[in-house]
């Protein structure tokens, strides 16, 4: 089947517990495939081998193979974990018919518990219980705030609820799964007998749960292989955990540890700089990494500021092009999205078709548009669409049945829904509250703010509209990634800025013209280069990547300054992202660079030292 030797020991490696602690591009998915065809063909019944994995594209696939060498459909379960637990729950729960609540049903029902124990859905309290609901749930704590009363309510009346509708949301599906095997000791001793072999990919992404769950399955056979690599555990603000892999050795102590080693993605000096960095980090198994792969192309490059850094790999992008390369050659990889702006500009400059990977293009972000709306209204107050987009937005108690009335009035007395909103004090017939006025009132002054503002320049509005309209104090109060949302509108900011500078006799409506003709762009995705964080380009691979924003601070984020092991998720993070690189590899850094709302000196990641890079700053010049 085309195995080196190191896969067919693992292949055919006897029973018992084993790890396979596999290096980035080694090969694992093969060598589980192949494992699971050779269990089929030692006689193990079908129904008794479990496959589990983290997306259902991965399960999919492994079946495809599988079905392919086996020469016919088969009756193994292969899935999420997720799925999994669903198909035990219905069968050995009691509850066959039980509904799953999506994340938006989990959060009307939150929102509705809300209104119906405090009369009003208080924002703060409403993204306190979203967030919190689920490290609750796994952990039975609610953290120390001013509304800890009010949630340990709001989660009670929730559990309460789903019981009496029958229903579980997605964490329930592993909670109760876990409570199950651990309180019925008959279904568990089944379970336990009926399931003979345990197959987990992606072992460093489990949680304690899920870790729990295939942890009981396997006591009575003791047949389970996990296959991972702790030096690609980058999920822990989810709940992966890299003790896992510790963990299953002790919990474990006859398990075979067997490592792949050889990498068949990358060419060598890539492989070796990546195994170079992350061998660095202590809470690993060690591994000797290698590729028989020729040599490719690393480059370091810094760049005056971040504005250079844009064009100078598009200029790398163009000559792979020229040199008969595809688009889609090219992959630009980023710590965190904020910093795709600059590189989305420069691309569309050149007529470069793009998409962002797992994201949404700067422009199409949401709290990018929902700045844009405000933008839309100043300049048309026709705009019926961006004026119910953004009145209530941050909440001002504005709600839908209010804006209902607007436009209907509107139609009736042939006036816009915006002069409606500017004279609400005219229109007593509406039938609103004297709060809801007041509401409608306070938005008005505040768009008549923002003209004003406008009267003195784009630059003067761009100073001044995140702060005016809320959005900054709302963006901070929101836990929900909120750094990387308040940077999306600051680089916003920066681009209106920019463009006024660019052109001083522009208005906004140019402003907004050369943005929305920009972000209706569809070029035909099958030849793009890629935009991604390092995140979602994990599993994925490229002939050339160029990781840019290689700055303390951005990479390794600033958490780490005081954490090491927030630190050496870091650098498993940039071992991901040189790992995907197949043949060519182009690290960057600006000397200066836009975010929190200026322009800043940076410093060169203490990561470029540990890759064995020492400076050699080069002036460039290019034309934008």
């Amino acid at each position: 089947m085309g195995l080196t030797v190191a896969q067919s020991e693992i292949v055919n490696a006897p029973f018992g517990p084993i790890l396979v602690t596999a290096g980035a591009g080694s090969g694992k998915t093969r060598v589980l495939t192949t494992r699971l065809l050779h269990l089929l063909q030692s006689g193990i019944p079908e129904q008794a081998i479990v496959a589990l994995t983290f997306t259902n594209k991965a399960g999919n696939e492994m079946r495809e193979r599988v079905e392919k060498m086996l020469g016919r459909p088969f009756n193994t379960f292969i899935g999420t974990f997720h799925s999994f637990c669903v198909r035990l729950l219905r069968k050995h729960s009691g509850k066959p018919n039980f509904s799953i609540y999506a994340t938006a049903d989990t959060n009307k029902v939150l929102k509705d518990i809300i209104k119906e124990l405090f009369k009003d859905v208080d924002n703060d309290l409403y993204k306190a219980a979203t967030d919190g609901l689920s490290r609750w749930k796994h952990t039975g704590i609610v953290e120390f705030t001013s509304n800890h009363d009010a949630l340990v309510r709001i989660f009670n009346e929730y559990r309460e609820q789903l019981q009496k509708n029958n229903a579980y949301d997605f964490d329930d599906l592993l909670l109760e799964t876990l409570h199950l095997l651990k309180n019925n000791a008959v279904i568990c001793d089944k379970l336990q007998n009926y399931f003979q072999y345990i197959l987990v990919d992606e072992f460093q992404d489990t949680n304690e749960i899920q870790y729990q769950i295939v942890s009981l399955l396997a006591q009575k056979h003791r047949n389970i292989m996990v296959v991972g690599d702790e030096d690609q555990c980058i999920y822990s603000w989810r709940g992966a955990s890299v003790e896992n892999i510790n963990r299953f050795q002790t919990d474990f102590p006859d398990v075979k540890i067997y490592r792949l080693e050889e990498n068949f993605r990358s060419s060598g000096n890539i492989v070796k700089l990546a195994s170079g960095l992350v061998s660095k980090n202590n809470n690993r198994i060690a591994k000797n990494l290698y590729s028989h792969l020729n040599d490719g192309l690393i480059n370091y490059e810094d760049f005056y500021d971040d504005k250079q850094e844009a064009l100078g790999i598009i200029s790398h992008i163009l000559e792979n092009r020229r040199n008969g390369g595809t688009w889609s050659d090219c992959a630009i990889l980023m710590r965190i999205n904020a910093l795709s702006r600059r590189f989305e500009e420069a691309l569309r400059m050149y007529n470069i078709p793009y998409v962002v990977w797992g994201g949404f293009k700067f422009y199409e972000r949401a709290e990018v548009k929902i700045v844009l709306d405000y933008l839309r209204l100043l300049v048309n107050q026709e705009d019926e669409v961006a004026l119910f987009n953004v009145i209530n937005f941050p909440k001002r108690g504005i709600g839908d049945a209010c804006l209902s009335k607007i436009k209907t009035f509107a139609r009736e007395h042939n006036l816009t829904s915006f002069q409606v909103v500017s004279n609400i004090d005219l229109y007593d017939d509406l039938g609103l509250t004297t709060k809801t006025k007041t509401a409608i009132q306070s938005f008005a002054k505040l768009i008549q703010k923002l003209q004003e503002l406008l009267k003195q320049g784009l630059i003067a509005l761009a100073n001044e509209i995140v702060d005016v309209t809320g959005l900054q104090e709302f963006y901070e109060n929101d836990k929900d990634d909120s750094e990387s949302r308040l940077e999306n509108i600051y680089q916003l900011c920066g681009s209106i800025r920019e463009y006024a500078s660019m052109n001083p006799t522009a208005d906004l409506s140019s402003y907004l013209q050369s943005v929305t003709l920009a972000g209706g762009e569809n070029p035909d995705a099958t030849d793009c280069v890629i935009i991604s964080t390092i995140h979602s380009a994990k599993g994925l691979e490229f002939k050339n990547v160029y990781i840019v924003g290689m700055e303390d601070g951005l990479f390794p984020s600033y958490k780490s300054q005081y954490n090491e092991a927030i630190l050496e998720e870091e650098r498993r993070l940039l071992y991901v992202a040189i790992t995907r690189a197949m043949r060519n590899l182009n690290i960057s850094y600006a000397r200066s660079r836009f975010l929190n709302g200026e322009i800043s000196r940076t410093v060169p990641s203490q990561f470029l030292m540990e890759l064995g890079y020492f400076g050699g700053y080069r002036e460039r010049s290019f034309n934008w």
